[in-house]
């Protein structure tokens, strides 16, 4: 198996780091990162999720967001002070027909047998990071974050 190009380091200020997780349900983005998403909707009904220091976290707003042309996760919104780091759900990605390998240095993520992600495993974290490119026209200053906390999640019912 060849491995992929690693992606290079953030250079836009308007792409953001993503963290590859493999125990969140659900793909959560933090609020100043949300122009990378599409669709942003205010919803009536709440998402709450336990975070690792136990205390929950609410998000009322949800997002699309386009990894191709066709294929697009929903993603829900959180204030920044509330969520240390964007979260990719692995497992709503093969849910959805992805699949995602792993090695010891790298992470690939396609579909329908195209590579549409592909990130690097940290050397100091050891946290799968992946790029997402900003889908919108307008740049946000505060995009270019570098987070590397480990918070795992878990939605609460």
């Amino acid at each position: 198996m060849v491995p992929p190009t690693p992606s290079p380091p953030l250079t836009s200020t308007t792409d953001v780091e993503i963290l590859a997780d493999t125990g969140t349900t659900d793909t959560l983005i933090r609020m100043g990162d949300s122009h990378i998403l599409s669709n942003i909707k205010l919803h009536s009904d709440t998402l709450r999720v336990r975070v690792a220091n136990n205390s929950i976290i609410t998000s009322t707003t949800t997002g699309d967001l386009s990894l191709t042309a066709d294929f697009s996760l929903k993603a829900h919104v959180f204030e920044d002070r509330d969520l240390g780091k964007n979260l990719l759900s692995i497992s709503e990605l093969c849910n959805q027909g992805c699949v995602a390998e792993f090695s010891k240095d790298w992470l690939r993520i396609s579909h329908q047998n195209i590579i549409i992600l592909q990130g690097a495993k940290g050397p100091l974290d050891k946290l799968w990071t992946l790029r997402i490119p900003n889908n919108s026209s307008t740049s946000n200053p505060e995009a270019n974050w570098s987070i590397r906390l480990n918070v795992d999640a878990e939605v609460v019912n």
